[in-house]
């Protein structure tokens, strides 16, 4: 399996649909080789790889400045609160159930300034 195609064509399809099954058929693999084949060379699941890559952009266009509802629309999620869930658990920044609705995206990005650093396109 060519990891290197399947990965460029995820980054240039980020704001786009993406999933396993898709994915597989259009280079031609059955979804079970392709998940255990894309998780040997890569070491995350595609889902996993999908969600990180977005979240890592996210992040970045939310410290240029973008609003967080234009940011979650244009990175496939229908609601900021589904993108908040994903952003939370992508970061690894724990927040009160109830506080979920109402996070301080200031503090999150002071936390995302250390991030920008190691976030690598």
């Amino acid at each position: 399996m060519r990891v290197y195609r399947v990965i460029k064509y995820v980054n240039d399809n980020l704001n786009k649909s993406i999933s396993a099954e898709s994915t597989a058929e259009y280079f031609g693999y059955s979804k079970w080789y392709f998940c255990e084949a894309f998780k040997r060379y890569t070491g995350q699941t595609f889902v996993e790889y999908v969600r990180t890559v977005r979240m890592k952009r996210a992040a970045i266009d939310i410290l240029d400045g973008k609003k967080v509802f234009d940011v979650a629309l244009a990175y496939g999620y229908d609601t900021p609160s589904g993108f908040n869930k994903a952003f939370i658990k992508s970061f690894t920044i724990f927040s009160n159930i109830n506080r979920l609705q109402s996070v301080n995206y200031t503090l999150l990005l002071y936390r995302m300034e250390y991030f920008k650093s190691l976030i690598q396109l």
